[in-house]
């Protein structure tokens, strides 16, 4: 007869190892907190009792190290009373999610606030409504140097979201805030993309009057700098393909190293194996040099090619190789 959970891992050979509930709590476990309110015999969320083997986080539980900063290009070029814009996070990294913390800017400043809203802008000028409010002070002049405004909330998007910003000067006059004219370059930092807006000529947030009649004028792009925090993705199997090809390389590599007989890593299982990759950061197995200076590998005589194809175990896993004839596995040559 089968073993308890053999028919499973043969359909999914990466999956945890089958959990069987006990009846009664185990001996090892001296903490009735693992019991519900229904009684002895009743267990809280079975996951609670899973080793950290099985129980891979998904992303990281920190942002604090991670901090980067998007500058955008300083012409010089117009000064009024804001500018709104949208901003992109990227879906080229693993990232789970970026949180804006602070935008800073100059100009003559005065009475500032920051408002944001999902999506875009452009549905949203006229509707104060649609906006939050995430920032209020006032500040004094300062035209050669960024003032920083810690936002009183942080704006979060994840992998592919956009959202508008919008920040504005109450000062009278056209000196409150520094903007440029648009120009074909884009602001992008790799995680974050700030795409052209409109400058706000009306003192007053979201009026729609301004000197010279309209409170908005088009194809103008924010100058200044956002303070941005990145949670980033975990390595785990299903987010194998939100991975560099220098982590999945590396990631193939071991998995072909665990399963060669007499190797280091042979005495490892696959849920050791994953938990090691879920450690690793996404970058840590980045190559300085150009990719394109490596040398490319001899192609090896038919009768050879068998020795380097994946083990029969992982064989139409996308873990594995992208190619369907499975001929040349080597590293450089594949995709991984």
């Amino acid at each position: 007869s089968e073993q308890p959970g053999s028919k499973r891992r043969k359909e999914y050979p990466f999956a945890p190892p089958p959990v069987v509930r006990p009846q009664h709590a185990p001996m090892w476990v001296d903490d009735a907190s693992i019991y519900s309110s229904e009684g002895e015999g009743s267990f809280v969320d079975g996951d609670a009792l899973l080793p950290a083997l099985a129980r891979r986080p998904v992303f990281a539980n920190h942002i604090v190290n991670e901090r980067i900063t998007v500058d955008t290009t300083d012409f010089e070029d117009h000064t009024f009373c804001g500018v709104a814009f949208d901003v992109v996070c990227t879906s080229d990294h693993p990232v789970e999610w970026l949180e804006i913390s602070s935008i800073a800017v100059r100009g003559s400043l005065g009475p500032m606030t920051v408002w944001t809203t999902p999506g875009s802008f452009r549905n949203n000028l006229r509707k104060k409504s649609a906006w939050e409010l995430v920032y209020e002070g006032s500040h004094d002049p300062s035209h050669h140097s960024l003032v920083t405004l810690d936002l009183s909330k942080s704006v979060r998007l994840a992998a592919g979201e956009t959202c508008g910003l919008f920040v504005h000067s109450a000062r009278t006059g056209d000196r409150g805030v520094v903007y440029d004219n648009l120009r074909k370059h884009r602001a992008s930092q790799s995680l974050l993309t700030v795409l052209p807006g409109v400058a706000a000529l009306d003192n007053r947030p979201f009026g729609t009057t301004g000197l010279w009649g309209e409170g908005w004028r088009d194809r103008r792009e924010f100058v200044g700098r956002i303070g941005v925090g990145v949670c980033w993705r975990l390595w785990n199997p299903e987010a194998h393909d939100h991975f560099p090809k220098s982590f999945r390389r590396a990631a193939r590599c071991m998995l072909l190293c665990a399963v060669r007989r007499g190797g280091t890593l042979s005495i490892l299982s696959d849920a050791v194996i994953f938990y090691v990759l879920n450690m690793c950061r996404w970058d840590w197995f980045e190559v300085p040099c150009d990719e394109s200076a490596v040398e490319a590998p001899q192609r090896r005589h038919p009768a050879e090619r068998n020795l380097f194809r994946p083990p029969s175990r992982y064989v139409g896993h996308t873990l594995m190789s992208d190619s369907d004839d499975g001929e040349d596995c080597d590293l450089v040559d594949s995709d991984f």
